[in-house]
Protein backbone atom coordinates (compact mmCIF):
# COMPACT_ATOMS: atom_id res chain seq x y z
CA UNK A 1 0.00 0.00 0.00
CA UNK A 2 1.21 3.48 -0.84
CA UNK A 3 1.33 6.02 1.99
CA UNK A 4 -1.14 8.92 1.72
CA UNK A 5 0.75 11.29 3.99
CA UNK A 6 3.67 13.41 2.86
CA UNK A 7 7.19 12.59 3.92
CA UNK A 8 8.80 15.91 4.81
CA UNK A 9 12.37 16.54 3.82
CA UNK A 10 14.50 19.52 4.70
CA UNK A 11 13.95 20.94 1.23
CA UNK A 12 10.50 19.73 0.27
CA UNK A 13 8.07 16.86 0.43
CA UNK A 14 7.45 13.50 -1.20
CA UNK A 15 4.03 11.89 -1.13
CA UNK A 16 2.22 9.26 -3.16
CA UNK A 17 -1.16 8.89 -4.79
CA UNK A 18 -3.12 5.92 -6.06
CA UNK A 19 -4.55 6.37 -9.57
CA UNK A 20 -7.45 4.11 -8.63
CA UNK A 21 -8.34 6.14 -5.54
CA UNK A 22 -11.55 8.15 -5.36
CA UNK A 23 -9.48 11.16 -4.25
CA UNK A 24 -8.70 13.41 -7.20
CA UNK A 25 -5.05 14.05 -8.06
CA UNK A 26 -5.66 17.81 -7.97
CA UNK A 27 -6.84 17.57 -4.34
CA UNK A 28 -3.84 15.48 -3.33
CA UNK A 29 -1.51 18.00 -4.98
CA UNK A 30 -3.28 20.96 -3.36
CA UNK A 31 -3.00 19.41 0.10
CA UNK A 32 0.64 18.41 -0.40
CA UNK A 33 1.46 21.92 -1.64
CA UNK A 34 -0.34 23.49 1.33
CA UNK A 35 1.66 21.35 3.74
CA UNK A 36 4.97 22.36 2.15
CA UNK A 37 3.88 26.02 2.11
CA UNK A 38 2.70 25.70 5.74
CA UNK A 39 -0.75 27.11 4.91
CA UNK A 40 -4.26 25.68 5.08
CA UNK A 41 -5.55 23.43 2.31
CA UNK A 42 -7.85 26.10 0.86
CA UNK A 43 -4.90 28.40 0.22
CA UNK A 44 -2.98 25.50 -1.32
CA UNK A 45 -5.90 24.91 -3.69
CA UNK A 46 -6.03 28.59 -4.68
CA UNK A 47 -2.29 28.71 -5.43
CA UNK A 48 -2.36 25.46 -7.42
CA UNK A 49 -5.53 26.26 -9.37
CA UNK A 50 -4.18 29.70 -10.32
CA UNK A 51 -1.34 27.89 -12.11
CA UNK A 52 -2.95 24.81 -13.64
CA UNK A 53 -6.42 23.52 -14.55
CA UNK A 54 -7.50 20.98 -11.89
CA UNK A 55 -9.61 18.95 -14.33
CA UNK A 56 -6.61 18.53 -16.62
CA UNK A 57 -4.55 17.34 -13.66
CA UNK A 58 -7.24 14.85 -12.67
CA UNK A 59 -7.36 13.40 -16.20
CA UNK A 60 -3.62 13.37 -16.83
CA UNK A 61 -2.85 9.80 -15.77
CA UNK A 62 -6.31 8.25 -16.13
CA UNK A 63 -6.67 5.30 -18.48
CA UNK A 64 -6.93 6.09 -22.17
CA UNK A 65 -10.29 5.86 -23.94
CA UNK A 66 -9.58 2.25 -24.96
CA UNK A 67 -8.80 1.31 -21.34
CA UNK A 68 -5.02 1.23 -21.79
CA UNK A 69 -3.23 2.46 -18.68
CA UNK A 70 -1.14 5.61 -18.86
CA UNK A 71 1.50 4.09 -16.65
CA UNK A 72 4.59 5.84 -17.97
CA UNK A 73 5.62 9.45 -17.82
CA UNK A 74 5.64 12.42 -15.54
CA UNK A 75 4.80 16.09 -15.49
CA UNK A 76 6.87 18.88 -14.02
CA UNK A 77 5.11 22.06 -12.91
CA UNK A 78 6.26 25.28 -11.36
CA UNK A 79 3.58 26.50 -8.98
CA UNK A 80 4.25 29.73 -7.12
CA UNK A 81 7.84 29.20 -5.95
CA UNK A 82 7.67 25.39 -5.89
CA UNK A 83 8.73 22.71 -8.35
CA UNK A 84 6.23 19.84 -8.49
CA UNK A 85 7.09 16.55 -10.18
CA UNK A 86 4.21 14.09 -10.55
CA UNK A 87 4.83 10.62 -11.98
CA UNK A 88 2.32 8.22 -13.44
CA UNK A 89 3.58 5.67 -10.91
CA UNK A 90 2.15 7.72 -8.04
CA UNK A 91 5.11 9.71 -6.73
CA UNK A 92 4.71 13.44 -6.02
CA UNK A 93 7.74 15.53 -5.14
CA UNK A 94 7.45 19.20 -4.19
CA UNK A 95 10.60 21.26 -3.77
CA UNK A 96 10.98 24.97 -3.04
CA UNK A 97 12.65 26.78 -5.96
CA UNK A 98 14.52 29.06 -3.58
CA UNK A 99 16.36 26.88 -1.08
CA UNK A 100 18.18 29.77 0.62
CA UNK A 101 17.70 30.05 4.36
CA UNK A 102 16.34 33.30 5.76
Amino acid sequence: MVPDTPSKRSHGSVTYYDRDSATRLSMILAHALAEVMDVDATEGEEVLYASVDPTSLDNLFKNQFDGTARDQGHITLTVDEYLMIVSSGGRIEITPQNNSEE
